[in-house]
Order: C-alpha cells, then structure tokens, then sequence
C-alpha cells in the first residue's frame, strides 16, 4: 500500500494504521493475532531556479536551449527533467472583496491537450485566504476536476489529458481581512502544436542537498492567437511516482469528499515568452 500527499501542509504528521479484522469484528478473537508490517516515509521536495524563465517572444519556428538548476532539499530520488509541451497562457491580476467574492475564467481547451494548470498566488493582503477550483463544463453538468484550498493564497488546480471544450477556473474568497486583495493569476493548456521542452539532463539517484545544472531545449513552433501568449511548465519529476489520488471537499454538497487524479512533479518552472505590456488582457467572466 502506498498513500503520497501533494503539497502537505506544514508541520507534524501522524500516521495511523489500523487492522480492519479486528476492528470491524470480521473475525472471532480466537482468530485475532498481531500483524506485523515494515513503515517506510519520505519527504521530497526540489526548488528549480530560475523559477521563470522568459525567453524571446518570436520563438515561434525556432529553438532557444538555457540553462537550468535545481536543488534536492529532502529526501535522495531517482528522477530528472521530464520532457513535456509548449502551450497556450494567460496572466491577469483580478481584484476581490467580501462583497464579490469569486472570480472566474474560462478557457477554451482544444482537442488533444495534455495538460490544464492554473495557479494563484502574490496576494496583496497577506492574511487573505483564497480557494481555487478547476471545473470542466465540456459535459451536460459542471464537474469539479481539481480543488485547491490550503492556508493561504497559493493554491494551484491541474488536470491531464482535459476534455476539450469550456472549463471554468473559479477564485473564491474565503477571506479578505482587510476587506479586499488583489492576486496573480495564471493559466495554461499545454498542446504538441505549440512545440516542445527537451532536456538533456538523465534519470539518476539524486541525493540530498544536491545541485544539479542541465541544459533545455526549447522549440516553438506556433504562438497562441489573440490575448494569450506562448508558455510551458518545466518538471522535476521522480520514477518513483508520477500521479497519486487525492481526496477533497464537494463544494456542492457536505461532508461529501471527491476522488481526484493529480499528477505529481518534484519541483516546477515556468518557461515563457516575452510579453507586450501594452497587449490588452481579457476580461474575465463573473
């Protein structure tokens, strides 16, 4: 058995393991007897630097190759530089209050997307805490693909492989105390149209605190229309894990939890192009 837990919270964790026979009553106490088990737990954590990596803006039918770092801060892991695509992004930096407190996008995801991420974070009131919720409307009803709620107002949402079609992503205040925030809003599809990061760096056993230099390639080979620019996510990943099920809150009905799929990455990086500050942004839908 194996439980992984994305972005744990801070602080002290307890594990509890519990024999179902016993406590259940499935079997007759003269059948009952200890069982033995080995434990094993790990931390994992790399920081990739830069953690935005702006590039030039005519990338499009061209291949610009960098220079990464990134720094194993727990536990030794097998893993390296995943090779992953360009895709389609979009920035804004909305405002709520307590008297509007949601804010929601939509994004138009084509066919043959393979990967929806969206993230907040940056707020101007640091005791604001905000919710994110990633919903795919591709169906006959709304369904919640991916909700992030910690303390705080860095959350992030993502889903792989999406339906093509409308999603929604949904900011909800849970709280302003200073009666409203302003926070950093991103969100990107990735697609094999829009090119391609490679890196050279190879799966090996990473040990602790070590720093590790590899080289990307990054090959554009359209650029998105309209108020959207060209983007991709760099990982860390390990062959250890790649994607873990998580279970969170139904925010339409209570007490009710939802099992999701999360894919799993050590470490990020943002690579994109430059942008046209005079470029308008899109207004979002409320």
């Amino acid at each position: 058995m194996r439980q992984i837990f994305p972005n744990p919270t801070p602080g002290v964790w307890e594990l509890i393991v519990e024999n179902d026979n016993v406590i259940q009553g499935k079997l007759p106490p003269s059948l009952q007897s200890a069982a033995t088990f080995n434990l094993s737990a790990a931390a994992a954590r790399v920081e990739v630097s830069p953690a935005t990596l702006t590039i030039d803006r005519d990338l499009a039918q061209a291949t610009t190759s960098t220079e990464i770092s990134f720094i194993n801060r727990l536990s030794s892991f097998s893993g390296g530089l995943t090779d992953s695509p360009l895709g389609s992004a979009f920035r804004d930096r909305p405002t709520l209050t307590a008297n509007n407190a949601q804010q929601v996008y939509e994004i138009e995801v084509p066919p043959g997307t393979e990967y929806l991420d969206a993230s907040i974070g940056e707020p101007s009131d640091p005791a604001a805490d905000l919710d994110l919720y990633l919903i795919d409307c591709t169906g006959s009803e709304p369904k919640i693909k991916d909700y992030s709620g910690e303390p705080g107002s860095q959350e992030t949402v993502g889903v792989a492989n999406p339906s093509s079609g409308t999603w929604k992503v949904i900011i909800d205040t849970f709280s302003a105390p200073s009666g409203k925030t302003t926070v950093e809003y991103r969100d990107i599809y990735t697609h094999r149209l829009f090119g391609t990061i490679k890196g050279t760096d190879l799966s090996v056993e990473r040990k602790i605190i070590g720093v590790c230099t590899a080289r990307i390639d990054v090959r554009g080979q359209a650029v998105p229309i309209g108020r959207r620019y060209l983007a991709g996510i760099i990982e860390v990943t390990s062959e250890d894990f790649s994607s873990v099920t998580a279970s969170v809150p139904d925010a339409r009905r209570r007490n009710t939890f939802i099992d999701l799929r999360r894919r799993v990455a050590l470490g990020t990086a943002i690579v994109e192009t430059k942008r046209d500050p005079d470029f308008p942004q899109s207004t979002p839908r409320h």
